[in-house]
């Protein structure tokens, strides 16, 4: 079988998904199942074996992927298609490719690549954590377009919640696969003490360090750690993982100063490989106990 899966974004990429998207098409090759992973890139067109391994070494994708069956190809954008705008240009791009070629699925988790796919290609599956898609009245023209047709083989949904949204919206049980995230124990390896794992990161061996890991924005529910911030003043939050200049890290930060909080910092965000020393050197490991982000953006499942 070969499967061509549609990434809109560039790889090596900040976005946590594109790391979702690179491990599950590791694990498809290393499992018999020849994936090419289709991508835009600035730089131009590439199948560049150097390049390929540059972007499995950024995830922690091991280099013999590439011998059983992951392929990255990268197509060019024209320089004057920047920013979001170079998503759906790709997502075009990637369905004229995809004419003429002998693949036996074409697998996205992007809706409008999911779109164009449709009108493409016979045999399409589609990927998704967003209730939003389902139950958002904008959404309303693309549901109708993309789950009536009978080339959708099926959704792949990451919680119970998202296969219940997709249900609500008419697609059949039978037509849903759910697959809940994991993570790589390989990962995880060597395990470190959280002494080393300080010593690495240059951080106090003495001070109580409470870590978070991930997007860091609004969307996250990451205000409710202001309070405890200001509640727990010799305890330092850590949070890892913003985007230099982004909306989302610019509030943050203007929140921390406008509250003086000396005792929460943001460091950017660094490749996969690199996050789990700041696990191993945390005393505590926060998720944000907040529904909000579900209810307020219907995007984000925790």
């Amino acid at each position: 079988m070969r499967i061509l899966y549609v990434c809109h974004e560039p790889l090596p990429s900040p976005y946590t998904n594109t790391e979702q998207i690179v491990k599950t098409a590791a694990a498809l090759a290393e499992r018999g199942i020849e994936t090419h992973v289709l991508c835009p890139s600035p730089r131009g067109s590439s199948r560049d074996r150097d390049r390929a391994l540059a972007i499995a070494r950024f995830y922690g994708v091991p280099a013999a992927s590439l011998e059983n069956g992951l392929h990255i190809i990268e197509r060019p954008v024209p320089a004057l298609i920047r920013g979001k705008a170079a998503r759906p240009w790709h997502d075009l791009r990637a369905a004229a490719y995809v004419r003429g070629t002998d693949y036996d699925v074409v697998y996205t988790r992007d809706p409008f690549s999911l779109l164009t796919a449709l009108f493409t290609h016979d045999r399409v599956v589609f990927e998704t954590y967003r209730v939003d898609l389902n139950t958002a009245t904008r959404f309303g023209p693309w549901r109708a377009m993309c789950y009536s047709r009978s080339n959708l083989l099926g959704v792949v949904a990451h919680s119970r919640m998202a296969e219940q949204s997709l249900r609500d919206a008419g697609i059949r049980a039978e037509r849903i696969l759910v697959a809940h995230n994991g993570y790589s124990h390989e990962a995880m390896i060597p395990r470190l003490s959280r002494d080393d794992a300080r010593s690495q990161l240059g951080i106090p061996l003495d001070e109580q360090l409470v870590v978070y890991t991930g997007h860091v924005d609004r969307t996250k529910g990451l205000e409710v750690l202001m309070p405890m911030a200001e509640a727990l003043p010799d305890v330092r939050f850590l949070l890892v993982g913003h985007v230099a200049a982004s909306p989302g890290a610019r509030q943050l930060t203007a929140e921390i100063t406008a509250r003086g909080l000396v005792n929460v910092k943001m460091v950017p965000r660094v490749p996969p490989s690199e996050v789990v020393p700041y696990l191993y050197a945390a005393d505590c490991l926060l998720i944000p106990p907040s529904s909000k982000p579900l209810h307020s953006h219907r995007r984000t499942v925790l």
